[in-house]
């Protein structure tokens, strides 16, 4: 048993929990729409969202370490001191719970902790208690077969069946990119529900438009859930502030499909060929001689000089044949009607 937390809290020392070297960040404009910014990001993958870098950024360095500190001093006095003393030394790492969006290795020490004070309890009401705030902390950690006994296991397990319900997501974030709940991290484009435990859990939902938003709730506030959403870039393309950019620190605001601005506030698309729409018109018209419909490129024909128009000349000769034909028939109906007399 020693020997393998020995292991454990190694793997939790060593963890790391970061985005790729130098991401280019791109945050979102207040009207654009968030089914094209998928697309543009999915088009770029060397650019990340504002909501990625905030959620995969939001835990600090010093407060990871002192859990990490909390819980190596539980372990120790587990092995080496009093029950009643590991207790309070687990229960020490329990109040760390709140205070940050934890990540999947921070969140495996806090379920860990969890159990080991549900383990130590001598109340059926305790340890029921500590059952449930592992659930709280994480509904995806499994209890370890190796470290926890099999009565406590089923206990968790039991719980887990009748107390965790699966929740819509609200209307109101139906713009969230990212929402974390008890270890569930859901890109909400992918999976529209979760699953949620019966007792306060924090909910951290995170954007690339408006400020990242937070609330400790249970499964009925969730579902009716509408906080008030800050927005970060304001205006459409060339109206956003570039000040907002650096402030954030990303390096582009995606407006529109047409529009990305950059740090300079100029719009960094290269315009397609097919997108200046050229039409042809009659020469010495006073109407413009190009304009843009619908992306398309349209030519007017060409006017073809009289001259050498196929129709007239053929007109021309049709009109020529006739005549002769006419012609020809009134001398012939001349010579019929006035016969030459003969006299002998």
């Amino acid at each position: 048993m020693r020997v393998y937390f020995s292991i454990l809290l190694v793997i939790f020392s060593q963890v790391s929990f970061s985005l790729p070297h130098n991401p280019s960040t791109v945050g979102l404009a207040s009207e654009a729409r968030l089914s094209e910014f998928r697309a543009y990001l999915k088009a770029h993958p060397q650019h990340t969202s504002l909501a990625e870098k905030n959620y995969r950024q939001s835990l600090k360095a010093d407060i990871s370490d002192a859990l990490f500190e909390a819980f190596k001093r539980a372990q120790y006095i587990f092995f080496s001191d009093s029950k009643k003393k590991a207790l309070e030394a687990f229960i020490g790492v329990l109040t760390f719970i709140e205070k940050a969006d934890w990540k999947p290795p921070q969140r495996k020490i806090l379920f860990t902790s969890a159990l080991r004070a549900a383990e130590l309890s001598d109340s059926d009401i305790e340890r029921q208690n500590y059952l449930t705030v592992a659930l709280k902390v994480s509904v995806v950690e499994k209890p370890d077969p190796k470290v926890f006994p099999p009565p406590l296991i089923q206990k968790f397990e039991s719980l887990k069946k009748v107390s965790l319900k699966t929740v819509p997501i609200p209307e109101a974030l139906k713009d969230a990119e990212i929402i974390s709940v008890a270890g569930q991290v859901l890109r909400t484009f992918k999976n529209r529900q979760l699953k949620f435990p019966n007792t306060m859990t924090k909910v951290v939902a995170y954007s690339s438009k408006w400020k990242t938003v937070q609330a400790l709730l249970d499964s009925k506030d969730f579902k009716i859930w509408n906080p008030y959403k800050e927005s970060i870039f304001l205006g459409t393309c060339f109206d956003i502030n570039t000040q907002s950019l650096i402030s954030q620190k990303v390096t582009q605001v995606y407006a529109n499909r047409n529009c990305v601005i950059g740090l300079s506030g100029k719009n960094i698309l290269t315009p397609s060929p097919r997108h200046p729409i050229h039409l042809q018109v009659a020469s010495g018209s006073p109407t413009p001689s190009t304009f843009n419909i619908n992306h398309t490129t349209v030519s007017a024909p060409k006017k073809t000089p009289w001259w050498k128009n196929k129709w007239l000349w053929i007109g021309v000769a049709s009109a020529g044949a006739a005549y002769m034909i006419y012609e020809n028939n009134q001398s012939s109906s001349g010579s019929d009607s006035h016969p030459t007399t003969v006299y002998e």
